[in-house]
């Protein structure tokens, strides 16, 4: 199986743990980089199985944005054998329009990273949207006909206890969503909670994964990764293209990709990526 990552590296906000490469959504920036991105596509004549969009932040992309990236990888791939489609949301930039326009080019698996379902954890970690936002976002993603849904969570917040973290997954569960992934607070370099001394527990992070562990076995999910769990033949391919060692293209500043037997990872600096894609 040969996969295909894009990475979209604008946000409304940089979250106060994450380490990953994104800067600020510009719209004139936004535009250049999806032209480059369609561009890059262009030079890989191949088909792919699995394709995951990934940042940053894609769903901040404007909606005409969207469509002209989705239309773009359609042209430039050959995507008739097809298994799964990704595309990552928050709730705060999940509109009824974006998710038609998903459908309508083909996506079939819809990520929203939710991470805590109490507004006070969500202010805490510097996210943008509450509470609300996601369950309007979810009802989104299923009136546009998405049934294939994954949510993200974090434990071990600044202030959490495990009895507020149970109460969170058997939260997530009564979502009906057949894909959770679970991903323990790490405190990285030259992130806000670094700067501020933000300190981890681990053995409170411990106890929550096996609390975890505990409740959505009891719930019929299976524990196929460290930090996934799925219902029946709802795992990810995408991502286990991945651990299985299978190759996958990385579009995108600064993705890492797998191919011809090389890794390799595009320059993570946005207007370098525009111009040597142009080059």
């Amino acid at each position: 199986m040969l996969g295909l990552y894009i990475h979209i590296p604008f946000c409304r906000k940089k979250c106060f743990y994450c380490d990953f490469f994104s800067v600020k959504y510009d719209e004139y920036l936004a535009e250049k980089y999806v032209a480059a991105i369609i561009d890059h596509a262009k030079a890989f004549n191949s088909a792919v199985d699995t394709i995951y969009i990934g940042g940053g932040t894609p769903s901040v992309l404007s909606e005409n944005q969207i469509e002209t990236l989705l239309t773009g990888i359609a042209e430039a791939f050959n995507l008739s054998q097809i298994k799964e489609f990704t595309f990552e949301l928050n709730p705060e930039s999940a509109s009824k329009e974006k998710f038609k326009i998903l459908r309508k080019y083909g996506v079939n698996r819809v990520s929203i990273g939710l991470q805590s379902d109490d507004d006070v954890y969500l202010k805490t970690i510097g996210r943008i949207h509450n509470f609300p936002q996601f369950i309007a976002a979810l009802e989104n993603a299923r009136n546009a006909g998405f049934k294939n849904i994954n949510l993200d969570l974090i434990y071990g917040l600044p202030g959490q206890t495990l009895m507020q973290w149970e109460k969170t997954l058997l939260n997530a569960v009564s979502f009906d969503c057949p894909h959770i992934s679970l991903y323990p607070l790490t405190v990285e370099e030259n992130t806000f909670f670094y700067k501020n001394n933000i300190k981890t527990d681990d053995g409170l992070q411990k106890q929550m994964y096996e609390k975890a562990c505990e409740i959505l076995s009891a719930n019929g999910f299976s524990h196929y990764e460290i930090s996934n769990w799925a219902k029946p033949e709802k795992e990810s391919l995408h991502n286990s293209n991945y651990w299985r060692n299978y190759q996958y293209l990385a579009l995108g500043a600064g993705a890492s990709g797998y191919f011809n037997g090389q890794r390799y990872k595009n320059t993570a600096d946005i207007e370098k990526y525009i111009a040597r894609v142009s080059r």
